[in-house]
């Protein structure tokens, strides 16, 4: 583990800053493999923003960004990059994506866009400036936690009549109603930041070719437009949540706003303190990794894969293709590869007095921030954080099989963790709250 944490009380400050990162026309966009061409335009604004935050003693950064997501490379240059600019250390950097599925490629995610170099070296180094300009703007402060809740959320994960999972509207499937908030004003009461926790895929709008923040996107301005400051938000475990109404513009717009009057309606409840003791804390663990399937079924894989890609008859899509050369590109990797025993996922702590959050490098299902509340009530557990692994699902769910368990591996990477990832991972969380 980890830890740097201040041993008393001390005067807080805090500064915000943001840039845009909006990718070049044509640029491919990421989350879907229905896409057959890049981007077209942008309809709303893709930003990063980063709050610098410090009691006298500790010093750290949280950065939201509208994107998909980081892989442990981009995750690392970042915060190695920021810290040498701003001294911060980089182990107390907190990276959150927002996860939405119309922002650029940026990790590799196979059958789901290429990432454009140029353009990625770009955000990781614009995103380290903007820490940098966020450490340059720290001013005294005052801070307040609160919870409220929403309701735009509904679990995706629905059963068949044959068993089978199916990725469909589940209503009687779990959420995570839970709304969290922090509050950082100045001293006199100007609104500085208000970050906001709730986990649903920011997916409402689908494969459309145009530039989105999608629903997190209309939620920020949305509060931006009615206090000032700047609003970030900090995608919660929504592996297996997606939003109740999709695939339209109209519903973007609609479900941010209820999130913003949700979040809105808890702050006149916040009570400010100026005093605090920042904690950060962090623990790289080692998930174990499931066997990969043998040779043989890999060649069979292989050879399925160039049939359809070699096949002219115009019955086979351009999705199908993409899937094709997906599964190509992931079993000939595995044969050359060969198996690996695990794989690094890093689960990180800041609180600020008994306000916590908990952070989680991929796409974790629901099961896991509710755990993580019972233990400690005032905390926001952030997904898609530092790094993203890919579908971190709960152990029942591997009995369950289903897209996120049987499938979305093959395009984040070779080999899906085991069941054991969920005892890991709560067990880590427990003593990182506790310590």
């Amino acid at each position: 583990m980890v830890g740097r944490g201040s041993t008393r009380l001390g005067k807080l400050l805090a500064g915000v800053a943001h840039s845009l990162i909006n990718p070049p026309l044509g640029s491919d966009l990421t989350g879907y493999a229905s896409r057959t061409s890049g981007c077209t335009g942008v309809h709303d604004d893709l930003h990063a923003k980063a709050l610098a935050i410090s009691d006298g003693q500790t010093k750290g950064a949280i950065v939201t960004a509208d994107l998909l997501g980081f892989d442990a490379d981009q995750t690392a240059r970042i915060r190695s990059d920021a810290s040498n600019r701003t001294g911060i250390p980089s182990g107390n950097i907190l990276l959150c994506a927002s996860h939405t599925h119309t922002g650029p490629a940026m990790q590799r995610l196979r059958a789901c866009g290429i990432p454009n170099e140029s353009y990625v070296e770009e955000v990781l180094q614009r995103i380290a400036l903007t820490i940098e300009e966020a450490v340059d703007r720290m001013q005294p402060a005052e801070f307040g936690c609160a919870v409220g809740e929403a309701r735009i959320a509904v679990n995706r994960r629905m059963r068949a009549p044959d068993g089978s999972i199916n990725l469909a509207p589940n209503p009687e499937g779990v959420i995570d109603p839970a709304l969290g908030v922090w509050y950082f004003k100045a001293i006199g009461g100007r609104p500085i930041a208000v970050l906001f926790n709730y986990a649903c895929h920011a997916v409402v709008i689908g494969d459309a070719l145009e530039v989105s923040a999608d629903w997190p996107g209309a939620a920020q301005r949305a509060i931006e437009g009615s206090i000032g400051g700047h609003a970030m938000f900090l995608q919660g475990c929504c592996g297996n949540i997606n939003p109740r109404e999709r695939m339209s513009w109209e519903a973007v717009e609609k479900l941010g706003r209820e999130v913003a009057d949700a979040v809105l309606s808890v702050l006149p409840s916040i009570k400010f303190a100026q005093d605090a003791r920042l904690v950060i804390r962090s623990e790289t663990v080692q998930l174990p990794l499931k066997p990969p399937p043998e040779k043989e079924e890999l060649e069979r894989v292989i050879a399925d894969s160039e049939s359809t890609l070699t096949n002219s008859d115009p019955q086979i899509s351009q999705v199908a293709k993409n899937i094709a050369r997906a599964y190509l590109d992931w079993a000939k990797t595995l044969l050359s590869r060969g198996a690996k025993q695990s794989i690094p996922f890093e689960i990180f702590r800041l609180s600020i007095g008994d306000c916590n959050i908990l952070s989680l490098a991929g796409e974790v299902f629901v099961e896991y921030a509710l755990n993580i509340k019972v233990m400690k009530p005032k905390t926001m557990v952030c997904a898609y954080s530092n790094g993203n692994i890919g579908y971190v699902p709960t152990a029942k769910s591997f009995v369950e099989g289903g897209y996120e368990v049987d499938v979305a591996y093959r395009l984040y990477g070779e080999q899906m963790i085991s069941e054991d990832a969920e005892r890991i991972i709560l067990e880590t969380a427990s003593r990182l709250l506790s310590a």
